[in-house]
């Protein structure tokens, strides 16, 4: 994959997360994504308001599941693995 792709995919793949979590979240402002890029992989990490990571998670866990769902469905085209995490 070049790096144009992965470049590409990368912002493509932090706009999907932002805009997900900007409806459930009530800080949007506190919001922040970092990526790291490795071979076949795309780690992001997910910083947000105290109040807001329990939205973020849902219950049992529930929401961020289906977040990782839908970023992994879209970055699964360009055969490129999804990590994402919370800072607590």
């Amino acid at each position: 994959m070049s790096n144009v792709q992965n470049t590409e995919l990368v912002t493509q793949i932090k706009e999907l997360i932002t805009f997900i979590l900007n409806q459930i979240i009530t800080h949007p402002e506190e919001l922040s994504l970092t990526e790291e890029i490795g071979d076949n992989s795309i780690a992001i990490t997910v910083k947000a308001n105290k109040e807001d990571r329990g939205q973020i998670i849902g219950k049992k866990g529930n929401m961020i599941r289906s977040i990782r769902a839908i970023v992994r469905s879209v970055a699964s085209k360009a055969k490129v693995r999804t990590i994402i995490n919370m800072i607590d």
